[in-house]
Formats: C-alpha cells, sequence, structure tokens
C-alpha cells in the first residue's frame, strides 16, 4: 500500500502541483527552519509541517504558491520574518 500512495502523490505533485511530503521536507532543509518555525513563517500552525512531511494532510492553495515560489528564491524568507 505504501507504494501505491508514493505513486499518487508523485502523480498528483506533477499534475496538480500538489508537494509531496519529501518535497515539503526539502523545502523546509533548504530554507533551514525547524517545522513550529516553517509554521510560524507560513501562517499554517506550529504542527502544520509535521502533518504535511507525514502525508497526513496536503498545504492548501495558497500555501503551496508560496512555497512554490521560496523554493525558487529562498532568499525572500528573510522578507516573511
Amino acid at each position: 500500500m505504501a507504494v501505491v500512495d508514493q505513486a499518487l502523490r508523485d502523480l498528483k505533485e506533477k499534475a496538480d502541483g500538489v508537494p509531496s511530503p519529501e518535497t515539503i521536507r526539502r523545502l523546509r532543509a533548504k530554507l533551514q527552519l525547524s517545522q513550529r518555525e516553517a509554521g510560524a513563517l507560513f501562517k499554517v500552525g506550529e504542527n502544520a509541517f509535521d502533518k504535511y512531511e507525514r502525508g497526513l494532510v496536503e498545504p492548501s492553495g495558497p500555501t503551496i504558491q508560496l512555497m512554490a515560489l521560496l523554493d525558487r528564491h529562498p532568499e525572500l524568507a528573510a522578507e516573511l520574518k
């Protein structure tokens, strides 16, 4: 079942732009943030990134857009702090 879940996440990431838990984890590491710090930066709550990275919850549309922007331009994270 885990293989099917991973394949579905990969497909959603390519088709709909919904980042996979691995992509979210990579972005957070790129920004050098803890899960709690990332939650505060993205204004989604302190436990949200834990849930995103475990695949329990998908980020909302605006959060996905902000993730994509910061992935391309990580220097902009300082503007949000």
